[in-house]
């Protein structure tokens, strides 16, 4: 990320959050003349990496400013696990009328 993209960030820009095991679209919650603060968390405006990291840390974590398409993409992955996460907790299936139930199960490509 460019120096002159993050000098430019704003409160309720969305960013990446990058870590060693993934990364998130966060909202920035503040910003000021040194720091950007996303969930809690301070990163430094100079080059988004987390405050207080040491070249000896394993595990950085830093922002950058997605491009459109990326925030796109994310997006849509997002949604998609939303959709998933409920499907998966959903606990009325038990309630459907048997054509509901056979209709579902052709929809999602189960074999009755």
């Amino acid at each position: 990320m460019s120096v002159k993209e993050i000098e430019n960030i704003s409160i309720g820009d969305e960013v990446f959050v990058f870590s060693v095991h993934n990364t998130i679209l966060k909202t920035v919650q503040n910003v000021t003349k040194k720091y950007v603060l996303v969930d809690g968390v301070k990163y430094r405006k100079s080059d988004g990496i987390i405050l207080g990291y040491k070249a000896t840390d394993c595990n950085i974590s830093y922002i950058q400013i997605p491009t459109e398409e990326e925030l796109r993409k994310q997006k849509e992955i997002d949604y998609k696990h939303e959709l998933v996460e409920k499907l998966h907790n959903f606990k009325g299936y038990g309630k459907f009328p048997l054509k509901k139930l056979e209709t579902l199960c052709s929809l999602l490509g189960i074999e009755t």
